[in-house]
């Protein structure tokens, strides 16, 4: 089930191909994609009775409609001399050996599994394209705070997509189960603005950041959960809310509710709002015991989250000015959230160190 767009980033010569399963209108199609004479081409291949044939009506019809132009003799014959074999991250459902299930909820169900002798954690949803979508999309970032793709299971429905495995679970059963002391906090807060500037570098933003949505393991947390995640076409700073979007009420910048946009400084608040999660050890969700419609109304009228009295000053504040801040332009970056982050942690080092020798000389 690769998409057409996929699908040709792995062909490249004259007479190169493979097949590919596709539902262009909701019933499994099987795809001939090729390359002949420089242009790229895709054939459908129908059942007739117990025989799978390739119609030339259907070819023709198919090629003018994605050349959109006249080019009906292009090709006398089709030629077909390499086959693109399976990439290593398309994988099988017989490769996995599934365990208990990690979790479930809106996202589908999170199993533990084996690949190969090596532990995994497998995600399940209903609606596999999107799922093949997420798996697209993860395959773009290679980053110590992001969990780390592996592959999905392309030869049967629904598809699964395989991941590394993280022990401790997400960050905010973490936060809710273990103390955690300011410092470790701090250092979360850095882990995530770490991946999230990643994602950004690359014109992807998440739409989803949360403290439920980021894994934690080996004292490291890894943002997760792409479902929402969008890639921002270059030279483009929002994008339009698509119809239906199940978008998390709680996190979102005032931008979002008043011009129904996402880009990366709505991204950079909803990362503000999980940095009050992570302080507040995810003891209450943001804006308890406020419905959706006054939540949206606190963030439209300039009342942000106010951080407990264990947070560090200089932390809350620039959160409060340089994240909270109503106005884009003023907005942090998450580039600039993290050097501002790793100057803080520098500056309790010193701070941390000179009280030592103090002690000593006293």
């Amino acid at each position: 089930m690769l998409p057409r767009s996929e699908a040709f980033k792995l062909l490249s010569n004259d007479g190169d191909f493979l097949l590919r399963l596709s539902k262009p209108d909701g019933t499994e199609k099987i795809i001939l994609s090729t390359i002949q004479k420089g242009s790229e081409f895709n054939f459908v291949i129908k059942y007739f009775k117990k025989l799978t044939i390739i119609t030339t009506q259907t070819i023709e019809d198919l090629m003018n409609q994605q050349l959109k132009c006249s080019k009906k003799n292009l090709i006398q014959h089709l030629t077909l001399t390499t086959p693109i074999n399976r990439h290593p991250w398309e994988l099988t459902k017989q490769s996995l050996k599934f365990g208990i299930v990690l979790g479930s909820g809106a996202f589908g169900v999170v199993r533990k599994a084996e690949l190969n002798g090596n532990k995994v954690a497998v995600k399940e949803q209903n609606e596999s394209f999107k799922l093949l979508q997420e798996a697209i999309l993860m395959q773009k970032l290679q980053h110590q705070n992001i969990v780390k793709f592996i592959g999905i299971t392309l030869d049967a429905l629904p598809f699964m997509l395989v991941m590394e495995l993280c022990l401790n679970g997400s960050l905010c059963d973490y936060l809710q189960l273990n103390y955690t002391d300011t410092g470790t906090k701090i250092k979360m807060c850095l882990d995530v603005a770490s991946g999230l500037a990643h994602m950004h570098n690359k014109n992807i933003i998440h739409v989803d950041v949360a403290a439920r949505n980021c894994l934690y393991s080996n004292n490291q947390v890894k943002i997760a959960d792409f479902g929402l995640s969008r890639i921002l076409p270059m030279g483009v700073v929002f994008v339009n809310i698509l119809a239906n979007e199940n978008l998390p009420l709680r996190y979102l910048a005032p931008q979002t509710y008043q011009n129904k946009v996402l880009g990366k400084t709505t991204d950079v608040w909803s990362y503000g709002v999980m940095t009050w999660e992570i302080f507040a050890n995810c003891q209450t969700p943001p804006y308890a015991n406020n419905t959706n419609s006054q939540v949206k109304n606190q963030i439209l009228s300039g009342k942000i989250l106010e951080f407990n009295s264990s947070t560090p000053k200089e932390f809350s504040q620039f959160v409060i000015n340089k994240i909270f801040n109503k106005n884009v332009t003023e907005r942090a970056s998450m580039n600039e959230v993290v050097l501002a982050i790793e100057n803080m942690i520098k500056d309790r080092v010193k701070t941390t160190n000179k009280e030592k020798k103090g002690k000593k000389r006293g």
